[in-house]
């Protein structure tokens, strides 16, 4: 299924497709972000299951600025500690620590990928 989705994206012209399934897991304000794209019968499945996306433009992010010079191991922590937020953000929201939806109002990257978009 998320073979699927992934290739209907381009179809749809969106950067994210999210099933039906997947959808009613979230928490209705979580919910209140996503938009209905369509309702339609996947392919090897025989029940209908509406679709939705999450309108964003992660073009609108601006480049982050070039480090100057870092030796290989600076690098490394870099990478280990963006790896490590990563997580600690994961594991909080699967602990229910966390509300995703706060995330469309307190991250800064995903206010600018949203700003084109009106609800």
């Amino acid at each position: 299924m998320a073979e699927r989705l992934e290739g209907s994206t381009k179809h749809y012209g969106v950067p994210l497709l999210i099933s039906e399934t997947l959808h009613r897991k979230f928490t209705r304000k979580t919910r209140g972000y996503c938009r209905t794209v369509d309702y339609c019968v996947m392919q090897g499945n025989t029940k209908p299951v509406r679709l939705f996306t999450i309108d964003i433009n992660s073009d609108k992010i601006p480049l982050e600025e070039e480090v100057p010079y870092m030796n290989p191991k600076q690098k490394k922590i870099q990478r280990v500690h963006d790896r490590m937020k990563r997580n600690n953000l994961r594991e909080a929201a699967f602990k229910n620590e966390v509300q995703i939806s706060s995330l469309f109002e307190s991250n800064a990257d995903i206010a600018i990928m949203r700003k084109p978009f009106t609800k």
